[in-house]
């Protein structure tokens, strides 16, 4: 479940909730949620994130959030890299 919005949360705050949610599940039950084998293009194990009218809305929201997160994630370890070969190539010359 999730806190009802505005009585009790923020919608962030309902999104937070999944998160949690999700969290607990990966903790629990890794198998479901991690593939086995990442090469594998059949591996079809997982778990689907769903719900209905504001779960729905919820849903996608902690889907927006977290492929937000792994954006950024993902320019910060590209802009480490890059700062790391920059110094090694004024350190070489």
């Amino acid at each position: 479940g999730y806190r009802v919005y505005p009585v009790s949360s923020t919608v962030q705050d309902q999104v937070d909730d999944l998160q949690r949610a999700w969290e607990v599940l990966v903790q629990e039950y890794p198998e479901w949620c991690i593939p086995h084998d990442k090469n594998e293009k059949n591996d079809h194990m997982g778990t689907i994130v769903m719900g209905h009218s504001s779960g729905a809305h919820i849903s996608l929201l902690w889907l927006v959030d977290r492929a937000k997160q792994q954006m950024m994630d993902h320019q910060q370890k590209q802009f480490e890299n890059q700062q790391l070969g920059e110094v090694s190539s004024s350190s070489s010359s």
